[in-house]
């Protein structure tokens, strides 16, 4: 859909990261959530807008932020549930793809998710080693 922003012709995008809870440290409850490539090679955008502040507790697919770029303006949505810690930018600062735009403390649920997916994974990578290590003698 095309909206009429500023007198220019933006396209307003909704945009959900993928969840990559296989890169949380299981030490911590605590992960960056970064800024991924919103397309057509844009490097960086504009915040426009938080829809939470800092200690809010925010739910999976909830709006973080409006953004802008000189080709489109987005939504940003959460992969995750908790409670935001840290709010890298304000209002008017340009944020880097692939840089944080906030921590989020993850709920007691998903830290559970993600350790137990993470010792299955060590456990998969223990019993295969085990039995590459039984077809080799």
């Amino acid at each position: 859909t095309l909206s009429f922003l500023n007198k220019q012709n933006f396209h307003n995008t909704k945009i959900t990261f993928g969840n990559n809870l296989n890169k949380i440290d299981p030490n911590s409850s605590t992960i960056p959530f970064l800024l991924a490539d919103i397309g057509e090679g844009i490097a960086n955008v504009e915040i426009l807008k938080w829809f939470y502040k800092e200690g809010d507790r925010i739910e999976e697919f909830d709006k973080v932020c409006e953004v802008q770029s000189d080709k489109a303006t987005a939504i940003i949505s959460s992969p995750y549930e908790g409670i935001i810690t840290k709010i890298y930018y304000a209002v008017g600062d340009i944020a880097a793809v692939g840089k944080p735009l906030i921590d989020i403390e993850l709920s007691t649920t998903l830290q559970t998710e993600s350790q137990h997916s993470q010792k299955s994974n060590s456990t998969n990578s223990s019993s295969s080693n085990q039995n590459n290590n039984n077809n080799n003698n």
